[in-house]
């Protein structure tokens, strides 16, 4: 039994290896093909880079980076098949740095905007809003695949919308029962922790089906759950309007 285990758990690693690689070397092909072929060339430059080169190094680079190596260990690449290396790693450290920077500072802004319009608007009008523009960057996120700018707007709209939420539903929890404020404000900080940890692990769970790209996909259908207890509180508030 533990030998058939381990033996399910060598292929599985391997089919994952395998798509990685064919991935690698479509894109690294593609890079070279669209620099030398398809850019507008000012200054007549060839790019570096060969397709065959590059076409036989993914299968080694695919095992080396998402298996084999260790943090201290380092790999020296061959110019002709550079750009698989930059297939790997698609954004510079100055990029990924400048991403996760923005990414938290539409953290800041939602958490503001989110208790501005709570206060203006209402809790409740406020959290059915940035809950649909959330559900719509989810769905968006796979289409922005190799636009590193359209993908760094919709992650920060995402970001916006998704902090942003906090305020307003614990304005909404306080509001319900103001004795119990402070036990609903716990709770609620820990099933946010708890949502956290369950998309992790169903994610975890969909993401050899269907893949990296599409995975913001699995968040949309909660996403449409959470909207739909929104419709019910709202319609529960109107019950016990009319009947006080």
């Amino acid at each position: 039994m533990k030998q058939d285990t381990m033996i399910d758990s060598r292929q599985e690693t391997i089919s994952v290896l395998e798509t990685i690689d064919s991935r690698l070397r479509w894109l690294s092909s593609w890079t070279v093909h669209h620099a030398n072929h398809i850019r507008p060339k000012r200054d007549g430059l060839k790019v570096g880079g060969h397709q065959a080169s590059c076409a036989s190094m993914t299968a080694i680079m695919t095992a080396l980076y998402f298996y084999a190596l260790r943090p201290q260990d380092k790999v020296s690449v061959k110019p002709h098949a550079g750009p698989v290396l930059q297939a790997l790693n698609p954004l510079t450290t100055g990029q990924l740095s400048f991403t996760l920077l923005l990414f938290g500072l539409s953290g800041v802004v939602g958490t503001f905007v989110g208790g501005w319009a709570a206060d203006k608007f209402g809790p409740l009008p406020t959290l059915r809003v940035q809950l649909t523009v959330l559900i719509a960057m989810m769905v968006l996120v796979p289409f922005t695949a190799g636009h590193y700018a359209l993908c760094v707007a919709v992650f920060v709209v995402w970001g916006v919308a998704g902090f942003g939420m906090m305020v307003p539903q614990q304005s909404r929890l306080a509001s319900l029962a103001p004795s119990q404020a402070p036990l609903l404000l716990s709770l609620n900080g820990s099933m946010l922790y708890l949502g956290t940890a369950l998309g992790a692990a169903i994610s975890g769970a969909f993401i050899n089906s269907l893949g990296f790209a599409q995975l913001a996909w699995v968040g949309v259908p909660f996403g449409l759950a959470a909207a739909a207890t929104l419709w019910w509180d709202a319609r529960a508030d109107g019950v016990l309007s009319a009947h006080p």
